[in-house]
């Protein structure tokens, strides 16, 4: 049976959708479907990488083929061109605050808006939501527990997504340069590490790919937007500081910071400057950073997309 995965990547949407549905679609695959990629993928090489693991369709022929579709889309006009196609096959929405409301037969409300309901929801329509509904890659969840943090010169990673784009990488460099803790700081990006960096610090670009996961395994701390990539680090337990880069991310914001899961460093998204403090902090008090690393670890168990598999199987079932 074969499962279309409606999603889009770009540089204004980001990589979010497209790294979320590849981690629906290695689960289905697990229990015998056939997941397809359907829309447009603009973006770095490993995201088409990802994507290349499986069959890929146009919108319209991965929709008609299909014996269920999964959306996951901040587009209404998107929402609304597979609910006119999909004819009598299931429909699953992915949703938080940012996705257009619509009728489905399941949703998957991952991260902080467990509560998000469509306008009108039938009775008894199957979903899961909240942090265990968060759906990581297999090559990204953890496989033990971490290390305790270092106490001195941590290793940080600073991983800003799309926002880097907006110049908000170096916005936080400058930060670190400005506060100068020792550390070594792992960006990635690519810039001129010489024009960024002060005594003590070491700064190395590394290139966006796939194996991210192994520069979470290895990170003391991380800086990074509070979208995707924020649920990863939580996942691995790794204390952090975040920034809503953009406005969809600002639940998530909240949510995190709220919760003493990681620390805040500002809003962009609402025009806010990269705060200095709160990445001053996380550099200079590793007792603060093993309290982030295990409040981090408790939240998030990485299951999301096996739950999410699972009740599509018995959607189809």
């Amino acid at each position: 049976m074969r499962v279309a995965l409606r999603c889009d990547a770009s540089e204004s949407m980001g990589t979010g959708h497209v790294t979320r549905m590849y981690a629906l679609a290695q689960q289905l695959q697990a229990r015998g479907l056939t997941p397809v990629f359907t829309g447009s993928v603009e973006g770095p090489e490993w995201l088409h990488v990802l994507t290349a693991a499986y069959p890929s369709a146009s919108a319209t022929r991965g929709v008609s083929d299909a014996d269920a579709v999964v959306v996951d889309s901040y587009l209404a006009s998107v929402i609304e061109e597979v609910l006119a196609a999909k004819g009598s096959r299931p429909l699953v929405l992915v949703a938080d605050d940012a996705t257009p409301r619509a009728p489905a037969d399941a949703y998957i409300v991952p991260g902080v808006n467990a509560g998000w309901r469509p306008a009108v929801e039938a009775a008894n329509v199957p979903r899961i939501a909240g942090p265990g509904a968060v759906l990581i890659r297999d090559e990204i969840r953890r496989t033990g527990p971490r290390p305790s943090p270092a106490s001195s010169d941590p290793t940080v990673l600073v991983a800003l997504g799309g926002g880097g784009g907006y110049g908000l990488t170096a916005s936080v460099l400058a930060v670190v340069a400005s506060i100068g803790v020792p550390c070594r700081v792992r960006v990635i990006g690519s810039g001129d590490a010489s024009r960024s960096s002060s005594p003590g610090q070491v700064i190395e670009y590394i290139r966006p790919g796939i194996d991210i996961g192994n520069e979470y395994r290895s990170a003391d701390a991380v800086i990074c937007s509070a979208g995707v990539t924020a649920w990863e680090v939580l996942h691995h337990g790794i204390p952090a500081v975040i920034i809503s880069a953009v406005q969809n991310q600002q639940p998530n914001y909240e949510f995190m910071t709220s919760g003493l899961l990681a620390l805040g460093a500002g809003m962009p998204s609402r025009g806010e400057a990269v705060e200095a403090e709160a990445i001053g902090t996380l550099l200079s008090d590793a007792a603060l950073r093993a309290q982030l690393s295990s409040n981090a670890w408790d939240a998030v168990d990485g299951l999301g997309a096996m739950r999410a598999a699972d009740m599509i199987v018995a959607l189809l079932h």
